[in-house]
């Protein structure tokens, strides 16, 4: 098999990976009910399955897929927070954080 061909190989895995594990981002789940602190803790999660050295090359990608997703719904859920924060300034008026 030429480097090329392992090349394309690797990418379609990948690229198939990736597809497989779009069900298990909160959103395409239709887990709506997902807190941020659950999501950290399956990040904690992921990372330690990656942190093993028997973790097969799929499984990794498997893993680095559902955490990329899970990092983006916390960065969309701090987001939304941090806009609704607000903060009082001493004269009683109420600013946007």
């Amino acid at each position: 098999m030429s480097k090329k061909d392992l090349d394309k190989a690797v990418e379609s895995e990948a690229e198939s990976t990736m597809e497989g594990k779009a069900e298990m981002a909160p959103e395409a789940a239709g887990d709506n009910d997902l807190s941020v602190e659950e999501a950290f803790a399956r990040l904690d999660e992921l990372i330690r399955e990656l942190e093993k050295p028997e973790q097969t090359l799929e499984a990794s990608f498997q893993s680095y897929a559902e955490g990329m997703k899970l990092v983006q719904f916390c960065n969309d859920a701090l987001d939304k927070v941090e806009k609704k924060v607000l903060v009082l300034s001493r004269d009683g008026e109420v600013d946007e954080f």
